[in-house]
């Protein structure tokens, strides 16, 4: 897990800062969808945008489950697995979202 490690001031300061921490169960992509909503209304982002924002969300953290821990029931019978963490900034003007796991990563064919 690469962690961000700038020590630069921010040109945009953050207005609000959410972190998620929680286990690769599909039945979470809900709390995690609503997240993204919450804090896409409080920039004033457009319903369109925000729901395409939830849409991408979603997918990139169901994609974790399903492959990077092999689906929802290997990762949970899996003691050692540290799940899902999602980090939503919000600054007046942009959305941040990070997804962090410790699943198998893969190769791209070259």
């Amino acid at each position: 897990m690469n962690e961000p490690t700038s020590t630069e001031p921010s040109e945009h300061p953050i207005e609000g800062f959410v972190t998620l921490h929680l286990p690769c169960r599909y039945s979470y992509l809900r709390m995690i969808r609503q997240s993204v909503i919450d804090m896409s209304a409080r920039s004033g982002m457009s319903e369109f945008k925000s729901a395409q924002l939830e849409m991408a969300v979603d997918e990139a953290c169901a994609n974790v489950i399903e492959h990077s821990y092999g689906g929802e029931a290997n990762a949970m019978n899996n003691p050692n697995h540290p799940g899902l963490r999602i980090n939503l900034m919000q600054s007046n003007d942009h959305i941040v979202i990070e997804i962090f796991d410790r699943g198998e990563g893969f190769e791209f064919d070259t």
